[in-house]
């Protein structure tokens, strides 16, 4: 396990969620894997929520008793999205049989799904990067790989899984070809409390474990609490022109942090009389997504695919279901059960409509975090606002993104996303000026327009089959 093979089956890039759980499902299929990780396990990573639509995957791969014993149960979340009213909420039992899923400490969850894709037969290498590719036509053939103590090589492969995160080798290098939202030019600004206050809502309300994701009154950004094991994760999120306006007025990224806390009124509350630990750590979170996220042999998976603003917390949930995809489409090429150019097309469908649910949902609601004079969701009031999170749960729980045969009924999906693109195509005469989301709505009406069909909880005619030894696509 010291020396890199020569060849292997499978080469997988990246051992984050989207690398481990796509390499344990193949190698559970008894497929040889190799997985090569730039960074040595545990990492540092913020704090983050998980949502039910991935609940059945964990179970599958035998990793769901682990998590439930070391991580948060989260009940639902708060979304104080109009700085005057209550926050609206949401909980996973009014949905779904799974009523509860977890707020997790990243290094120590990305290490749980690492070593158990270890255990499967993985052969995992870390602290090694690859540094390039080699093309086999449209496909590739070999990549070449250096470790940190200073080793170097090459390494065949048949098949390759591009999990290299916001890096993304195969976009960034080869491809070229990410779409940026620029409705979404975020800077991301977190760090960790001890000793916070358990949040309860205006109305004495309070739902186990749950996060708040709350505006600020002036339309400049939101804020994240997330309660995992032993902290609170606590985050700021503004726009990138923001960000340089303001941050040479503070003497360190920590001041402009407290500044903007401070700002708040329900997340400030949660830290009163709480210690700060660790360093605040600060990184761009453009939203975007390949143009392609497949090619004959090789899958994009994770962040190494698309990456969305984190407002609803979908990057795991968006990691798993990519590694998913990509395991089972490589299954079934493997296998002959059908062309490797049909699975391509599903891969790239299945990824892109995951994407683009969750991105039409958060174009609707930044115009309500942005627009703080009024509520700007049509049909809502103030004396209805709930009503605005119960339309979006569907997608904002994940299970409208389906693995095997979907859990919510057809036209209760298409309601909610009927509604949310109504309202980032300005179907509902909400009129703007403002050029930028002018130029998101053009950027989701791409994204609209390529999202593949769907009917009956499958994409392009055809399902995941979640089978042990028979993991695969299954005509609907």
């Amino acid at each position: 396990m010291n020396v890199l093979p020569e060849k292997t089956r499978v080469l997988v890039i990246g051992g984050g969620p989207a690398g481990s759980m796509s390499s344990t499902l193949l190698a559970r299929e008894g497929v040889e894997v190799t997985l090569c990780e730039r960074d040595k396990f545990p990492r540092y990573h913020i704090g983050e929520s998980m949502l039910p639509g991935i609940v059945p995957l964990l179970k599958f791969v035998d990793l769901f008793e682990q998590i439930d014993s070391t991580m948060i149960k989260k009940f639902g979340a708060w979304f104080k999205m109009k700085a005057d009213l209550p926050p609206g909420m949401i909980r996973w039992s009014d949905l779904s049989n799974n009523d509860y899923t977890w707020n997790v400490n990243r290094a120590q969850f990305d290490e749980m799904l690492l070593r158990h894709a270890e255990r499967c037969g993985v052969r995992v290498f870390e602290e090694t990067r690859i540094l390039q590719l080699e093309r086999n036509g449209d496909g590739f053939s070999a990549a070449t790989w250096e470790r940190a103590d200073g080793t170097s090589g090459r390494i065949e492969f048949d098949y390759l899984i591009d999990a290299s995160g916001l890096n993304g080798l195969i976009a960034t290098k080869y491809h070229k070809d990410r779409v940026f939202q620029e409705n979404f030019a975020n800077v991301a600004i977190g760090g960790y409390w001890e000793n916070y206050k358990e949040y309860d809502d205006v109305r004495g309300i309070r739902i186990e474990g749950a996060p708040l994701a709350e505006s600020f009154n002036d339309g400049t950004g939101w804020l994240w609490s997330i309660p995992i094991p032993g902290k609170l994760s606590v985050g700021v999120i503004m726009h990138v022109d923001r960000f340089k306006e303001i941050k040479d007025n503070y003497a360190s990224i920590e001041e402009l942090y407290l500044s903007e806390i401070a700002r708040s009124c329900e997340t400030k509350a949660e830290i009163e009389g709480a210690t700060q630990v660790g360093s605040v750590r600060v990184w761009r979170d453009y939203s975007y997504a390949s143009d392609r996220f497949s090619g004959p042999n090789y899958r994009l998976a994770g962040d190494a695919a698309a990456f969305i603003d984190p407002l609803f917390s979908q990057g795991i949930h968006m990691a798993l279901l990519g590694g998913l995809s990509a395991a089972a489409t490589l299954c079934s090429s493997m296998r002959g059960e059908w062309d490797e150019s049909a699975m391509v097309e599903y891969h790239d469908a299945f990824v892109r409509r995951a994407y683009t649910q969750f991105l039409v949902v958060l174009s609707g609601w930044y115009r309500q975090i942005r627009n703080q004079e009024r509520v700007n969701l049509h049909g809502v009031t103030k004396e209805n606002y709930q009503l605005a999170f119960d339309a979006v749960t569907p997608v904002v729980s994940g299970l409208a993104d389906g693995i095997t045969t979907n859990s919510v009924p057809e036209d209760v999906l298409e309601r909610t996303m009927e509604y949310m693109t109504n309202i980032q195509m300005e179907l509902h005469q909400y009129e703007t000026d403002d050029e930028e989301a002018k130029k998101g709505t053009k950027d989701i009406k791409r994204q609209i327009d390529n999202i593949g069909t769907r009917s009956e909880g499958a994409i392009l005619g055809r399902f995941i089959r979640m089978e042990r030894g028979n993991l695969g696509l299954s005509q609907a």
